[in-house]
């Protein structure tokens, strides 16, 4: 056996002072680096997880409030349309009622509402006679509720569905309540749809009672003016209202917990600025449903038809989604495995330069110490080979490594299960031809060939690629050199990342934009969206046509001067009551630029802190309406003066014998004025031996073929 004789021994160790520092403290160096980057760039993507979650839960809970203040408008839209009813007719009848409340379909189209009714105002010289008019419908115990005299009464006296629970409410005066009070002068003052704070409605039972709330409209006398607040209040007849017990009304809305369960939300809903047991209106999970939560609330306000919601939301499923938080942990460890791969291949690189500087030495001595150093250096780089494939097989992420001629040299047991191939498809083979299927050539060459060699990495660039067994797929690509000893002779590692799913996300959403866009174009009212400037932000075909104009060239141009045709915005203009206060405001306008009677709704926008942002307006045409009314009124006007210029008598009274309207001859034969008959009814002047016959004429005779025979009959004067 040979022996190194000692003056080669000691020449072993003889290094450069330069090889020597760079040997014992560049790869930790590097180490450090990379580990510093690696927290850095986690951080960094957890911070936009945090901002992406936080962003993501504000855009939620704004879309939850939306559909509440969307549901409110329809139930005021609704009540709005039952006081049109009152306002259309000379008188409602309780089977008139009936049959606007079922052509409505509140039970389908607005589930979670209790009914629709009205309810009378009744001074107190006029009680008895409401008590008695009622009972003589066929309701003979009826009385009002709670008793007491007072100036004013109310009474429900049409509330439908007319059965079940709704029975409780038959008679009650909601006038005596304050809170209800409360509303109902405002929508009597206002002319507006009014909500109630928070009540316990007539209608519970008893059983599973809720906090409840009542929308008000107001139904004023016929032909009656109502410019002030004097004049309305003169003019009321009544009001049109719907109880609402919150968690049905809340259960109709949000779709039975649906919505807040598919975002992880728990909502309370409180009544007023401030939060408390006492103001709490609606609650979306009970105690036992509620799940542990990590989240500070999220806090919304609505402010609708005179009422203040405080709208509070909790998320139940922590920040992260588990794809979120994977990413951020993807980070770390990748970043982890890719310096300590960096740390092994730089300690490898600079020990195999010292071993050479080593090599070097022991050949000027002895050929045996010469292959003995050779064996050594091999055994170390075998070492080092092994240590960078175990350290690639461990990170989680898709990664292949590349020689300077672009082909495969290993790859990671995450790319062959990611990508269903197998590694005799993968090892020696070109990547441009992975998966035995052709990738994007041009793209490709662009990105190996061009870019790396110039800025020896690349990030985040998008490929198209059909894999075998899970078809196409967009990767996204990341490559960096990890070693280059002089040109042409390099190591390429290369990541692939399956990015499919948020490609087709967002593929999804650019078509759920473009849907939006033709909905708005095809609502057939005139919409426009205001900025705090009075500038039109857009509008839809409609509102185009009218303006004549094309809807990108209405973009920017001020609403006052090119609508109004005015210098500057009125103060009446619904847009500026909105800008003033942030509440919805309504008009009936005539504009000579969109041709004729229009009712517009202007509606505020917020933005996601709750700053108002603009207005949405909405004219919707009612000219058709306008002439209709006038017509009538016109008939009518006429029809009263045939009447007068009548030479026989002639009186006009519906089924319960109530006298509608007569001529001058009627009143001089019986000896009553005007007024006094209002206050008669047709019984009281026919004889008592008469009545039996004329009900049977009235019923046999009159509603069957529309007319009756000749009669002869008496009267009282």
């Amino acid at each position: 056996m040979s022996t190194i004789p000692p003056t080669e021994t000691a020449g072993t160790d003889n290094l450069s002072p330069t090889l020597s520092v760079l040997r014992n403290r560049y790869p930790w160096i590097v180490l450090l680096v990379g580990v510093l980057l690696t927290i850095a760039a986690t951080l960094s993507v957890k911070s936009s997880v945090d901002r992406s979650a936080a962003q993501e839960f504000a855009s939620q809970c704004n879309e939850i409030k939306n559909m509440i203040i969307d549901r409110l408008e329809d139930h005021a839209r609704l009540l709005q349309s039952g006081a049109a009813l009152f306002s259309a007719s000379e008188r409602v009848t309780r089977r008139q009622w009936h049959d606007f409340t079922q052509s409505q379909k509140v039970e389908q189209q607005l589930p979670g509402i209790q009914g629709i009714g009205f309810s009378v105002l009744i001074p107190r010289a006029e009680l008895a006679r409401h008590v008695r008019e009622i009972r003589q419908e066929g309701f003979p115990e009826y009385r009002l509720k709670p008793d007491g005299v007072r100036e004013l009464y109310s009474a429900i006296i049409y509330l439908e569905p007319f059965s079940g629970r709704n029975l409780r409410a038959f008679g009650y005066d909601m006038f005596s309540e304050p809170v209800r009070r409360a509303a109902m002068e405002q929508a009597r003052d206002t002319g507006a749809a009014a909500l109630s704070g928070k009540i316990v409605l007539v209608t519970e039972t008893g059983a599973d009672v809720q906090a409840g709330t009542l929308m008000y409209v107001p139904v004023y006398h016929k032909g009656l003016p109502l410019e002030t607040l004097a004049q309305r209040r003169a003019a009321l007849q009544g009001w049109v209202f719907s109880p609402y017990r919150m968690s049905d009304l809340m259960q109709g809305i949000l779709d039975s917990h649906n919505e807040l369960n598919a975002y992880h939300i728990h909502l309370k809903i409180f009544d007023g600025v401030t939060p408390s047991p006492q103001s709490l209106l609606y609650e979306s999970h009970s105690e036992a449903e509620q799940k542990p939560r990590t989240e500070e609330l999220f806090t919304r306000q609505i402010q609708a038809y005179g009422q203040l919601w405080t709208l509070r939301f909790t998320r139940t499923d922590g920040r992260f989604s588990a794809s979120a938080y994977l990413i951020v942990w993807l980070t770390a460890v990748g970043g982890a495995g890719i310096t300590f791969l960096l740390f092994l291949l730089t300690r490898a690189l600079l020990n195999t330069r010292a071993d050479a500087q080593r090599i070097a030495e022991k050949l000027t001595l002895n050929l045996q110490a010469d292959i003995t150093i050779r064996k050594q250096l091999v055994e170390e780089i075998q070492n080092a080979r092994e240590y960078a494939e175990n350290i690639v097989e461990t990170v989680r992420e898709p990664l292949i490594v590349l020689s300077a001629d672009l082909k495969i040299l290993t790859a990671n047991q995450s790319f062959y299960t990611t990508f269903k191939v197998a590694p005799e498809e993968t090892i020696g083979k070109f990547v441009y031809t992975l998966g035995n299927r052709q990738w994007d050539i041009p793209a490709l060459r662009v990105l190996f060939e061009e870019i790396l060699p110039q800025q020896t990495e690349f990030n985040g660039y998008e490929v198209e690629h059909d894999f075998p067994g899970i078809g196409r797929k967009v990767i996204l690509l990341n490559a960096r050199e990890i070693f280059r000893k002089n040109v042409g002779s390099h190591i390429i590692l290369l990541s692939l990342e399956d990015v499919t799913a948020r490609v087709t996300a967002e593929k999804k959403i650019i078509q759920a934009s473009e849907e939006w866009r033709k909905t708005f174009d095809a609502i057939p009212d005139l919409i426009a969206l205001l900025d705090t400037d009075h500038r039109i932000v857009r509008v839809n075909r409609a509102m185009a046509s009218s303006l004549k104009m094309d809807a990108n060239d209405a973009q920017g141009l001020t609403c006052y001067r090119h609508v109004h045709g005015t210098a500057t915005a009125p103060a009446t203009c619904p847009h500026s009551m909105l800008l003033a206060d942030g509440r919805e405001h309504q008009a009936e306008i005539y504009e000579e630029r969109l041709g004729g009677w229009f009712q517009v709704t202007a509606a505020p926008l917020h933005d996601a802190e709750g700053r108002l942002i603009g207005g949405v307006h909405v004219a919707h045409d009612i000219s058709a309406s306008k002439r209709n009314a006038q017509e009538l009124l016109g008939s009518a006007a006429k029809f009263r003066q045939l009447h007068e210029s009548l030479m026989d008598a002639y009186v006009k009274f519906d089924l319960r014998g109530e006298i509608i309207e007569s001529n001058q001859v009627f009143r001089e034969l019986l000896g009553y004025s005007a007024e006094e008959l209002t206050r008669l009814t047709y019984a009281e002047f026919t004889p008592l031996a008469w009545h039996a016959m004329e009900a049977r004429i009235v019923e046999e005779q009159i509603l069957e073929r529309g007319y009756s025979d000749v009669y002869q009959k008496e009267y009282v004067t």
